[in-house]
């Protein structure tokens, strides 16, 4: 999408502007068997900085296990 980047928070998690939702989308970005994948987190408008983060730990914790 022309104009628009991905806003790196750190340790994989992202916030992805998008017009429809107030915000942006906040996103987890990993790694597995060389591929790349994406899980939603949710809204910024729904979901603040701080729980986004304590998801994305979460979502770490459970890839290395």
């Amino acid at each position: 999408m022309p104009g628009s980047h991905w806003l790196h928070d750190g340790g994989g998690l992202y916030l992805r502007p998008n017009p429809t939702a107030p915000g942006g989308y906040w996103v987890f970005r990993y790694m597995r068997n060389g591929t790349g994948k994406k899980v939603g987190l949710g809204s910024l408008a729904h979901l603040g900085a701080a729980e986004a983060r304590e998801q994305a730990s979460a979502l770490r914790a459970r890839l290395r296990s």
